[in-house]
């Protein structure tokens, strides 16, 4: 297997809420937005616009319409020559019909790749018992580019696969793409759903998971518009749809840089604050090889921080708990207020002595507290303004309960 040194990088990232964001406890207006007079937070003092497309409204289908699949065997097939994107934990739970009663279309996957590269195969996982095949049509699997707001944008390409050619769970729909010479910078995302062909005569039903390990990947097409299956139903499923993704010449770069949102310092969080919120975290998520954390960076935010004891903070590293949220605690490394590093300046740890290793596409986070906070102890960590693309990798621990900052404070705040 290949190895590559990882890098995981701490800056805070913010992303406003969309309107029906309907979970938020706290009062956005207690968010601390830096002062002007910082170089990197030239619109501290302006308004947000929020230029999202429209979607229908939150939770507009009932789940007791989504409907359980019950299967028998493990679906397989043959490893990729490079590596297998997927998100989907593994386990069949539901399975969502084109057409069904809504009139939806086009599920679909959105994809991220660490590296730059090709995309080669695709892998669909289609289910029997809620299929119904009266023609030779098949199905189409496409592939999109992202619109820039996480939905499918301008079509790449489309293969048909006849119904002839359909196999079901346990076995993979695997469809070629090399052709089509479908390459990708970094970080460069990607959809890859389906559709009916004859949607008159025949019903096609993908498999999808049971909603728990999500980041708001899945979406299709209801009522003409592209919204998430969050969104659309209260249920955030991964489909059974895997990408298999060559990166550019078959070999790692000796280092990769995990950074998220736009990078660019524009709010200030701080622990504690009145609310008792702790652990900031980011979720990080390692590229198409396994790799070894090397390096982490943070930016504190002097201004916005106290200290009486000395104690600076502690970070930590922690490995995933399944659903996107902080697990077991892998390392923890104090830093005495003297070694603080300010921001414009990134405060750099050294992991390398910590021998801590990742497969890939393995999640874990990176975050921080502040040491004897009882003693009056306040360290504040950056986010920026919330432009870039939301994907939900921020959580905060909240009167003992991990939560989303999407949840907690209807903004999603990359760290």
């Amino acid at each position: 297997m290949f190895k590559k040194v990882l890098v995981a990088v701490f800056v805070f990232s913010l992303i406003l809420a969309l309107s029906n964001a309907a979970f938020a406890f706290k009062d956005p207006n207690h968010i601390k937005r830096l002062p002007n007079t910082l170089p990197d937070a030239a619109k501290a003092g302006g308004e947000f616009k929020v230029a999202y497309p429209e979607t229908p409204p939150q939770y507009s289908k009932p789940m007791s319409a989504a409907q359980p699949a019950n299967v028998s065997g493990t679906a397989y097939r043959s490893p990729a020559a490079c590596v297998t994107i997927s998100y989907w934990d593994g386990a069949p739970a539901y399975y969502w019909t084109i057409p069904d009663a809504y009139g939806d279309d086009f599920f679909n996957m959105r994809f991220t790749p660490a590296d730059a590269g090709s995309l080669t195969t695709v892998g669909v996982l289609f289910y029997d018992a809620g299929s119904v095949v009266n023609t030779a049509s098949g199905v189409d699997i496409i592939v999109w580019d992202d619109d820039g707001f996480g939905f499918p944008g301008t079509e790449r390409a489309r293969i048909n696969v006849p119904a002839a050619s359909v196999v079901f769970y346990p076995n993979y729909v695997v469809v070629d793409f090399t052709s089509y010479n479908l390459h990708y910078a970094a970080g460069e995302e990607f959809h890859i759903g389906f559709t009916t062909v004859d949607q008159a005569n025949d019903v096609f039903a993908l498999l999808s998971d049971d909603g728990t390990s999500g980041s708001e990947r899945s979406s299709e097409n209801y009522l003409g518009l592209w919204g998430t299956m969050y969104n659309d139903w209260g249920i955030d499923v991964n489909f059974a749809i895997e990408a298999d993704y060559c990166a550019d010449g078959g070999t790692p770069p000796p280092c990769e840089w995990l950074t998220y949102g736009t990078y660019s310092a524009y709010y200030y969080w701080t622990i504690p604050d009145s609310y008792g919120d702790d652990f900031f975290n980011e979720r990080m998520t390692t590229g198409a090889f396994p790799g070894d954390l090397n390096t982490i960076e943070l930016a504190f935010y002097a201004p916005g921080s106290v200290d009486v004891t000395g104690e600076g903070v502690d970070i930590i590293v922690w490995d995933d708990d399944g659903s996107g949220f902080p697990g077991s605690v892998l390392a923890t490394i104090n830093v005495p207020t003297a070694s603080m590093a300010w921001f414009p300046d990134m405060l750099t740890i050294d992991m390398s002595s910590y021998g801590i290793s990742f497969p890939a596409g393995t999640d874990f986070h990176v975050g921080y507290t502040t040491v004897n906070q009882g003693a009056g102890n306040i360290m504040a960590c950056l986010s920026d303004d919330g432009s870039g693309a939301p994907e939900y990798r921020s959580s905060e621990n909240w009167n003992g309960l991990w939560g989303l900052m999407i949840d907690d404070w209807g903004l999603d705040v990359d760290f």
